[in-house]
Order: C-alpha cells, then sequence, then structure tokens
C-alpha cells in the first residue's frame, strides 16, 4: 500500500482521484497557467510523484508571480497614465505554450499511459469557485486602483 502527500492510502488496484490533467490545462487559458499548475501539482502529489510535483509547485509558484507582477504593471500604468507600462496581450499566451508544451503534457501523457480513463475525477466546484473568485477580484483591483487615481486628480 502506497501513501500519498494527501494521506489517503491508495493500493496499486485501486483507481486515485484526479482532476482531469487535459481540462486543467484548457481551463487555464481562462484563470491564468497558475491554475492549472496548481491542479497539476495537486495531481502529482496524488500520484505519488513528489519530484514532479515539487517541479508543478515552481512553475505554479513562478506563474503566480508573473500574473501578479503583470496585474501590478498594468495597475501602475493606470496610476500614472502610461499604457507602455503593461504586458502584452501575448505574453500570457506565451506562458501558457511553455507551460503546457512542457510541464503539462508531461501529466498528460502518464495520466493517459498509466491510468488511461481508470481514475476517479475529483470535483471541479472547489478549483472553479476560487477561479472565478481570483477572476472577480481582478476588476475589483482595478476599480480600487481607479479610485485612487480619480482622488489623486
Amino acid at each position: 500500500m502506497d501513501k500519498t502527500a494527501d494521506s489517503i492510502p491508495i493500493t496499486d488496484n485501486q483507481a486515485i482521484a484526479l482532476w482531469n490533467p487535459t481540462a486543467a490545462a484548457l481551463w487555464s487559458l481562462v484563470f491564468t497557467p497558475a491554475f492549472g499548475a496548481w491542479l497539476h501539482m495537486r495531481n502529482w502529489e496524488r500520484l505519488g510523484q513528489p519530484d514532479k510535483a515539487r517541479q508543478a509547485r515552481y512553475w505554479f509558484a513562478g506563474m503566480l508571480l508573473i500574473a501578479i507582477a503583470s496585474y501590478a504593471a498594468g495597475a501602475a500604468g493606470a496610476l500614472l497614465g502610461r499604457d507602455d507600462l503593461s504586458v502584452p496581450w501575448w505574453a500570457s499566451l506565451a506562458l501558457f505554450g511553455a507551460w503546457g508544451a512542457g510541464s503539462a503534457y508531461q501529466q498528460i501523457k502518464h495520466v493517459d499511459d498509466h491510468h488511461g480513463e481508470s481514475y476517479a475525477r475529483r470535483s471541479w466546484a472547489a478549483p472553479m469557485l476560487i477561479g472565478v473568485a481570483a477572476i472577480c477580484a481582478i476588476p475589483f483591483a482595478a476599480g480600487v486602483v481607479t479610485a485612487f487615481r480619480v482622488a489623486a486628480a
């Protein structure tokens, strides 16, 4: 019997509950690549692959920092009235492509090769709520920045 990072005992013949890695990658187009990297990290932990979980954690942390820096640059540009501080629209697609071709593809292939369709599916309720909350927080933050800009003028 093996024990995963979630402390769920798993025997070799039991189905492992995972988020669909392909769906996680595709939802990253909506919720940023950090979303998919986090889900893939949790999947690797459940699959008993700590090295790959660590790599996914680095992807998650890096992409989260890039997303925060991107939003901060946009906010700074709005406060200063400068459009040149914003990140180009294609930058997030390039980041998604790098993550998708590297880390995400590894998990999609691993799950397909070792589990096929026999793994149990984890619920998407919590990740979707978190993703929607994060997406809703962005316009709220933009409103706060705009309010500061109007107040400063």
